[in-house]
Formats: structure tokens, C-alpha cells, sequence
């Protein structure tokens, strides 16, 4: 009898080991994000959040954040738009503006980094983000209508 409980003590730490050391069967992350509207769709708007540190004057500004791909399809390149505005309000005009074009491939539900630290000429009253696809599906879309 005592010979027949260590045997089935060691079979279960055995069991117990085995189980401790096969790795976990992991999943992809699979994102979802909400539709886009027929006009941000049709010039590939992407999703942008952000964080902004901005300094005492106004004028140094650090962004953080991620661009995410809310389509179907995977995208390749982002047109990133960055505007200054004089106040914070929907009617506010726009006093400065940075762009730059990010060579990145996005697959659909991605998630790429947003990194800049800017410098504006005047104190802002507030900025808008926004990203555009270059190719989503390997289709050139167009380029978006405020683009200079």
C-alpha cells in the first residue's frame, strides 16, 4: 500500500510538472474599431490617439500616441497632419501646420506609434491630428483635399 500511494504521488507531480512547463497557448490580439464614415473612408482617414505634453510657453510640444487601422485592409505609408489652431474651437482658424509622410506598413486592426516633439512659431490655442492612408489593399487613395 505504501509503495502504491508514492507511485501515484509521484504520477501526479509528474502531471503537475508537465503542465507547469508546456508553454500557454496564446491567441492574436484582434482589434476592433468602430466604422469610419463614407468621407473619412474614401481618403483612408486613419484613427489617431494621442497625448500631448506641452510646455510652459506653449510653443514646445511633445505628441505620443499610436495610429491605428480601422479597415479591412492593411495599409502601407500615413500622411500625418498636424495643425495649430488659434483657440480651442471648432471655428478657430488654423495658424501653423506640420505634415510628414511615415513609411509604415499597418495590417487591418494595427496599431503604429505617433512620436514628435515639435517647436510651433506662436503659442497655440489648441491642434488637430489627423492620418491618412497612403495604400490601403494595395490601392493608391486619393490625397486628402487639405494636403499642401
Amino acid at each position: 500500500m505504501h509503495m502504491r500511494t508514492s507511485y501515484g504521488a509521484l504520477v501526479a507531480g509528474m502531471m503537475f510538472y508537465m503542465a507547469a512547463c508546456t508553454p500557454p497557448t496564446t491567441k492574436p490580439i484582434v482589434r476592433t474599431f468602430p466604422r469610419m464614415p463614407p468621407e473619412a473612408d474614401a481618403v483612408g482617414r486613419l484613427l489617431v490617439f494621442t497625448r500631448a505634453q506641452i510646455g510652459g510657453d506653449f510653443k514646445a510640444l511633445k505628441f505620443r500616441g499610436e495610429i491605428a487601422n480601422p479597415y479591412s485592409e492593411d495599409v502601407d505609408g500615413v500622411r500625418v497632419v498636424i495643425k495649430f489652431l488659434s483657440e480651442r474651437a471648432a471655428d478657430s482658424r488654423e495658424r501653423e501646420r506640420f505634415q510628414r509622410i511615415l513609411d509604415t506598413h499597418l495590417p487591418s486592426g494595427a496599431l503604429a506609434p505617433l512620436h514628435f516633439d515639435l517647436q510651433a512659431m506662436a503659442g497655440s490655442g489648441g491642434f488637430v491630428i489627423e492620418a491618412y492612408a497612403i495604400k490601403r489593399g494595395g490601392v493608391e487613395l486619393p490625397i486628402p483635399p487639405d494636403w499642401k
